[in-house]
């Protein structure tokens, strides 16, 4: 194995979305935008404007545009038509989805022990469930004696993505831990790459390109 020549340290978000297809994309919102929309409006307009038409939501594109500035969001397929100076306005935005508005992550994720560590929990342990475009999910499942592993996992969730998740238990020898989120399935499927499920689970391309000493954890917690 050859050592990289510059370890993997942080990955930007909003370049690791946006090479992904825009149908993988199309529920993923920016958040913390408004100011710059309201700044920038006359400026922005023209391409949110032909982000909108070409979505045919229905309503004239004044309108969608002011929900965007007055609830504050920004769909990311909106973001990918902006000139690439445009982009840069909102490079300290946050990454969700409507659907769970309260759970955010930032556009710049570091490359820490606690996600390596929880990449190979996954590794082991863990399933990204997705269901008709309903449910994303990601799974954790664990021998309901497995006290310490869980609370563990728990906390590596909290200081990975802030998200306070608590047990659920399956039956009497099965409890799982979930993060019920399209933003984070989407990362461990789409972006980190470990794969969905046990057959087609993978060694994610960040661990080969981090320290030694974090691929080490890595293989610790697998």
């Amino acid at each position: 194995f050859a050592e990289p020549e510059q370890y993997l340290e942080k990955l930007d978000l909003f370049s690791e979305l946006k090479s992904l297809p825009a149908e993988k994309t199309e529920k993923i919102m920016l958040y913390g935008v408004a100011e710059t929309l309201k700044r920038q409006r006359v400026e922005l307009n023209p391409k949110l404007k032909e982000y909108i038409e070409s979505a045919e939501y229905g309503y004239p594109w004044s309108f969608v545009a002011n929900d965007y500035r007055r609830y504050d969001f920004l769909p990311f397929n909106a973001w990918r038509i902006l000139p690439k100076e445009q982009q840069a306005l909102f490079n300290n935005c946050q990454i969700g989805n409507k659907s769970n508005t309260k759970f955010r992550i930032p556009r710049v994720f570091p490359i820490t022990r606690e996600l390596v560590e929880l990449l190979g929990l996954y590794a082991a342990e863990g399933t990204t469930i997705t269901s008709a475009g309903r449910t994303s999910r990601v799974v954790f499942s664990f021998g309901s004696h497995e006290a310490e592993l869980i609370e563990y996992t728990k906390n590596l969730l909290k200081k990975v993505f802030n998200y306070i998740t608590e047990p659920h238990y399956a039956h009497e020898t099965a409890t799982t831990i979930q993060i019920d989120s399209l933003i984070v399935s989407l990362l461990f499927r789409e972006i980190f790459k470990a794969g969905a499920s046990s057959h087609i689970k993978r060694v994610p391309y960040l661990i080969f390109n981090s320290s030694r000493a974090l691929r080490e954890r890595y293989l610790i917690a697998y």
